[in-house]
């Protein structure tokens, strides 16, 4: 089953923070968002739902549109 569109999205950013510097680690870029690496982890890897909270941080962090 394919991740949701939110779930992707999250995802391809931190790729290509990822392809910018190799070192770029998961636990950098849920520091950046500020959410638990763990949380980030089972969220990308679709064992958890992305909380309102967390979307809502993510939406803030990335500077992007609320509506989208």
């Amino acid at each position: 089953m394919p991740f949701p569109f939110h779930i992707s999205f999250v995802a391809d950013e931190l790729r290509r923070r990822q392809a910018k510097n190799q070192k770029y680690s998961m636990r950098a870029f849920a520091k950046f968002l500020e959410t638990h690496p763990s949380a980030l982890s089972r969220i990308l890897s679709g064992k958890q739902e992305m909380s309102i909270a967390v979307a809502l941080q993510v939406i803030s962090k990335l500077k992007l549109d609320p509506d989208d």
